[in-house]
């Protein structure tokens, strides 16, 4: 069963997918912090709120969106509210859209050009919390020294499965991690490790 088209968006949309945008931006320039972007009114209930307000502000006419199974129901509200095409495979698409029990294999997701880094695709994951859970050491742009986040709900091997993305930089899919309202920017330019002494390549 879709998601009616009736179901409100943003009150604003122009100020809000702004608002939306810069929460964004901040949250893949200072990785590992928490953002929370403007929630729409309403949205379906397989959607997150910060899923729901992630794909409102990025998804339009020009950006393919690809939703996991079980997030299916909401193709019609992203339909009506972005006008977004809908991709059978997320490697053919602009955003991702999943859960941890379905998320793509991050290596799948790269474009095969080097001069074109930026068709890459974005991933926004839902997971389970990032205010606990297993830590992760981050190392890169945007994080003095050594950052910590914790985050609960990943899925299995995701850290290995970065690691391996990582090393074909500057291609690779930047990632969003959204938990309820909040949402968390992973760049691809970011280095994560599960162990205590993370080291530079």
């Amino acid at each position: 069963m879709t998601a009616a088209p009736s179901l409100a968006g943003f009150a604003d949309p122009v100020d809000d997918a702004q608002r939306s945008f810069r929460a964004l931006l901040d949250a893949l320039a200072r990785p590992g912090s928490r953002r929370r972007p403007v929630a729409p009114q309403e949205h379906p209930t397989m959607l997150p709120p910060a899923m729901a307000a992630l794909a409102l502000t990025l998804a339009d006419a020009a950006t393919p969106v690809w939703l996991a199974p079980s997030l299916a129901g909401a193709a019609e509200y992203l339909r009506f509210h972005c006008g977004c095409p809908l991709s059978a495979d997320p490697r053919g698409a602009a955003i991702a859209l999943a859960g941890a029990a379905e998320a793509p294999p991050l290596v799948d997701l790269g474009a095969s050009d080097e001069r074109y880094p930026e068709t890459d695709t974005t991933l926004v994951l839902a997971v389970d919390s990032v205010t606990d859970g297993p830590v992760l050491y981050l190392e890169g742009p945007g994080i003095q020294g050594r950052g910590q986040l914790r985050c609960r709900g990943l899925p299995a091997g995701f850290v290995s499965a970065w690691q391996a993305m990582h090393a074909r930089y500057p291609l690779g899919s930047d990632v969003f991690l959204v938990a309820g309202g909040e949402v968390v920017g992973l760049p691809r330019s970011l280095r994560i490790s599960e162990e205590e002494a993370c080291t530079s390549p």
